[in-house]
Parts: C-alpha cells; sequence; structure tokens
C-alpha cells in the first residue's frame, strides 16, 4: 500500500484524491506513505509499473489526459522534446514552469512553455539587460519521441482554447499592464483542463 500511495503522490494526486481511490481515510495515507527502498537493478520495472499505475488512476478518475511532469522548468521541457531555445544557455535558460498534458488513449500531449525567462528575453540596452517581456507558448506533440519529436508539433492558437490573443504575454516591459508569468501560465493551464 506504501509503494502505491507513494507512486499516486509522485504522479500530483492529492491526498484527499487518494483516500477516494484506495477507500482509506487521509489519516491512513499519512501513517502508510513511507517512501519504499528500490533495488538499483529493478528501477525499470519500477519506473514501468508507476506509469501503469499512473494511467490506471487516470482512468479511474474518469480523466482524458493526465499531467507529467508538473512544474519543470520551460527548457527542460524544450529539451526534451528537442525544441530549440530561443538564445544560447551561456546568456540564461528559460526558467519559467511548464506544464505537459498527455491523453491516455492516444499519447498526444499538450506542452505549455515559454522560450523567455520569468524576464523575458536578453537585451543589451535594457537596465536589467532583460527586456521583461515573455510569451507562453502551446504545442500539440503527437507523441514524445525524446529530443527530437519538436519538428512534428504543431502550435495551438490561443483563440482554440477560447483566450484573446494577448493572454500568453506576461511581464512588466510592455506598454500595458500585464501579468506575471506564473499568472499567464496559470489561465492557460486553465482553459486547457476546463476543456478535458
Amino acid at each position: 500500500m506504501a509503494a502505491a500511495i507513494a507512486l499516486m503522490r509522485a504522479e500530483g494526486l492529492s491526498d484527499r484524491k487518494i483516500a477516494l481511490e484506495l477507500d482509506i481515510s487521509k489519516s491512513s495515507i499519512r501513517a502508510m506513505s513511507v517512501e519504499p527502498a528500490v533495488d538499483p537493478t529493478h528501477q525499470n520495472d519500477v519506473a514501468r509499473l508507476g506509469h501503469q499505475v499512473w494511467v490506471d488512476m487516470a482512468d479511474l478518475a474518469g480523466e482524458r489526459f493526465v499531467v507529467e511532469g508538473d512544474d519543470i522548468p520551460s527548457f527542460e521541457r524544450m529539451a526534451a522534446h528537442g525544441i530549440e531555445p530561443a538564445f544560447p544557455a551561456s546568456l540564461g535558460q528559460a526558467d519559467t514552469t511548464s506544464r505537459e498534458y498527455v491523453q491516455m488513449t492516444t499519447g498526444e500531449r499538450i506542452l505549455v512553455f515559454s522560450q523567455s525567462r520569468w524576464n523575458g528575453f536578453p537585451d543589451q540596452s535594457a537596465k536589467s539587460d532583460w527586456d521583461n517581456r515573455g510569451t507562453y507558448i502551446v504545442h500539440r506533440c503527437p507523441g514524445l519521441i525524446p529530443g527530437r519529436c519538436a519538428d512534428r508539433h504543431t502550435a495551438i492558437q490561443l483563440d482554440e482554447l477560447g483566450l484573446c490573443d494577448g493572454a500568453a504575454v506576461y511581464g512588466s516591459g510592455w506598454n500595458e499592464r500585464k501579468p506575471t508569468a506564473h499568472h499567464a501560465a496559470a489561465a492557460i493551464r486553465a482553459r486547457i483542463e476546463e476543456q478535458d
């Protein structure tokens, strides 16, 4: 039971949801949620079983999409798919949070990420060397091929999600007031999840 709880937590399920799925109390979850030690020779089996629990839990919850690797930095998400960064790593990396949704039956993915940092793009003429202008991007990926599937991605336009054109823009460097990177990402994620 402890291993199942640990896996469900690792996949982002709340203790309340885990308690409902396993038909136990939340206090029981806290008592049983000890992380199991894994022999390195069995790591691949654990990863395979963990993925199966993840798929099964999503199915039980009636979800079409599940979140994989929630809130990792955009530059890591881009590297996982082979998306070319907009500026060299020597100038900084896209440290904004990202999210990836995986469709349970087809393996299709929806990525929400930014090519810029929380404070925008490098700009030598700006006071802080950053322009404080960023934009979130939404891609559809037909299936992950680690490090090399970006050429198969298609952009999802904001109007497809029911958002206005400027909803993905963030930062303080614009003429008009814009939200923070966190708030812009949250608005896009909410629309994707509402359509789920």
